[in-house]
């Protein structure tokens, strides 16, 4: 397995995204500046509720020829590092259930933790759910 950190901006990369998502939310803040042809449809799929963002919760979302992995992070102000660690290994897991070799993912901001923090428990996640 090979990790990589890069900074930059999700909706650059051109593998798979995977990414949080906190229940009860209609549209993540994260997508604001995302090309409506991949913000409408995770809006479309959010407002129908066919996914709800429950802990661990994860959906596959094909958007022309790319994909999103939906991971659900429960209810924002329950929100932990180890909440992080179990999305990142649910989302994992469906990524390469799915096929997918490669994906990019972003990391949720936890109140009272630090970026590098976050950082670490996705990484941590990501193992422990792609461990055979």
């Amino acid at each position: 397995m090979k990790l990589r950190v890069v900074t930059g901006t999700l909706i650059d990369r051109k593998e798979p995204i995977l990414v949080g998502i906190a229940e009860g939310v209609k549209v993540p803040s994260w997508v604001i500046g995302w090309p409506s042809s991949l913000k409408g449809p995770m809006e479309s799929l959010l407002k129908s509720k066919r996914f709800q963002g429950k802990l661990n919760e994860t959906f596959l979302l094909p958007i022309g020829d790319r994909w999103l992995v939906l991971v659900g992070i429960g209810k924002q102000e329950d929100l932990t590092l180890d909440r992080v660690r179990q999305a990142a290994a649910s989302g994992s897991r469906r990524a390469l259930a799915a096929g997918m070799e490669n994906f990019a993912r972003g990391i949720v901001p936890v109140p009272g933790a630090t970026t590098e923090e976050v950082a670490q428990a996705v990484t941590e996640g990501t193992i422990l759910g792609l461990y055979r």
